[in-house]
């Protein structure tokens, strides 16, 4: 009786396995490269006062402008830049590297966590594709280097 119970709960082990890396194979999205960027939305908040949130938007139409919020100010008070294509290139090169297109989907959360940080990316090219993620205190995949990348870029455009 013990040696059925075990491989039975073996067994079970083996479904259950088989059955969670089915899921996260149909979670990772296909690969999508970005190229023609139409918009772009990455926000992030730094704390829980009002407009603790810095904001980056990207709109292209006939011209590309860059739309920034920054910490401490109201979405009233935001900027606009004119943005050459080289800068759109440079984001869309960035976004490749760090393969965005894995965040696709990802809007994870830590519960546990009352007054933490979170943040948005969105991103359209003009095919139609999109990316979307979130998260609230809780990050995907090289997070930290594309924030880091995308804010170098647009210090340039802003100075």
């Amino acid at each position: 009786m013990k040696k059925s119970s075990i491989i039975v709960i073996v067994l079970l082990i083996i479904v259950i396995i088989i059955v969670l890396l089915l899921l996260k194979l149909k979670h990772n999205s296909k690969a999508v490269n970005i190229s023609n960027i139409e918009n772009l939305d990455f926000y992030y908040t730094q704390g829980y006062m009002a407009n603790s949130d810095v904001r980056y938007e990207i709109k292209c139409k006939e011209e590309c402008v860059l739309i920034y919020k920054p910490l401490g100010f109201s979405d009233k008070e935001s900027k606009k830049y004119k943005i050459s294509s080289d800068v759109i290139l440079e984001v869309e090169n960035l976004l490749n590297k760090y393969r965005i297109y894995e965040w696709n989907g990802f809007h994870e959360s830590d519960k546990n966590v009352l007054d933490g940080d979170s943040f948005g990316f969105f991103v359209t090219m003009n095919d139609g594709d999109k990316i979307q993620a979130s998260g609230y205190m809780s990050w995907p995949k090289n997070y930290g280097n594309v924030k880091r990348g995308l804010e170098s870029i647009f210090e340039k455009v802003i100075k």
